[in-house]
């Protein structure tokens, strides 16, 4: 069941007791509460793709609509025909290599750069509009309304118990404060090994498999063993 931040506020309530003190706190705590859970681990529920366009003869592309930006995990050119996933330079190589042309082609682009976490730069440089798609992790967004749920899903147990230990231990409650922090620890632990359970996943050497004929057009097989 998810918990609005109405509710969660409730709870936190409910488990600090009748002080007064801490009702302009509780909505901040529980937003930390959201970024440290989600500091110590990237949980599935927050890996999100979405399309943006390259504009011709321009070589970067802002990520400004990208709300809450953590990491990108790949950038693909998608087309009808012959999409592909384009590869990542360092910051200090790409700097190094474009001071070293005189000017930079246009062309379907090959390579990428990220610039902070604002900006995507190509190389060579766009010559028309293409669409790229951005996989990447993002942060749970702020909880300011009494009708939103996290996105964290189904860990409002977690949020809850971390928000107590952090508002028990700004008003010196340290007993409290560390009990509540043992159990948000446990919860953490149990919620991060359910997150990595995958039952659909295969693990097999790849002499089990049965790839039939045509194995090479297989984008998984990476190498094929010879046996002589």
């Amino acid at each position: 069941m998810a918990l609005t931040l109405k509710q969660m506020r409730e709870e936190v309530r409910a488990g600090m007791g009748q002080d007064g003190d801490i009702e302009p706190r509780i909505d901040k705590a529980l937003n930390l509460a959201q970024q440290r859970i989600a500091r110590a681990h990237r949980f599935e529920e927050l890996f999100v793709s979405t399309d943006l366009s390259t504009t011709a003869s321009t070589q970067t592309l802002s990520l400004s609509s990208i709300t809450n930006l953590d990491t990108i995990y790949s950038v693909v050119l998608v087309d009808s025909t012959s999409s592909r996933r384009l590869e990542k330079i360092q910051n200090r190589t790409w700097d190094k290599a474009i001071a070293q042309l005189q000017s930079t082609t246009e062309a379907r682009p090959i390579y990428y750069s990220i610039w902070g976490t604002s900006t995507l730069q190509f190389l060579p440089t766009p010559d028309a509009v293409y669409t790229i798609r951005v996989k990447y992790s993002k942060w749970p967004a702020d909880l300011t309304d009494d009708n939103t749920s996290s996105d964290l899903l189904n860990k409002e147990d977690l949020i809850i118990e971390y928000a107590l230990h952090h508002l028990h231990k700004m008003s010196g409650n340290f007993d409290s404060a560390d009990l509540h922090f043992r159990n948000f620890r446990n919860m953490l632990k149990e919620a991060i090994e359910s997150d990595q359970f995958s039952p659909d996943g295969v693990i097999q050497p790849d002499f089990e498999h049965n790839y039939g004929s045509d194995y090479y057009l297989n984008p998984f097989i990476r190498s094929v063993r010879s046996w002589l």
